[in-house]
């Protein structure tokens, strides 16, 4: 099971600036309000930059390969 994130800059079809998989046992839960807080650290060299458009996608994986992704955009 597990949750991946991966930022783009300049939107959907941009640059990937970070990413981070989080895997976890079938028995355990993923509480998405911040308990565990997940932080994704932008790639090496990379600085956030103001006024840059950045989309977040989020897939989740269970056990059983199902997937579900979302995507979000937000100016830095």
């Amino acid at each position: 099971i597990e949750v991946a994130y991966e930022v783009r800059a300049g939107g959907s079809g941009g640059t990937v600036v970070g990413q981070k998989t989080v895997s976890f046992a079938a028995t355990n839960r993923y509480n998405p309000n911040g308990n565990p807080a997940e932080t994704i650290d932008p790639n090496s060299g990379y600085t956030i930059q103001s006024g840059v458009l950045y989309t977040l996608t989020v897939t989740g994986t269970d056990a059983d390969g199902n997937t579900e992704t979302s995507t979000i955009e937000d100016t830095a």
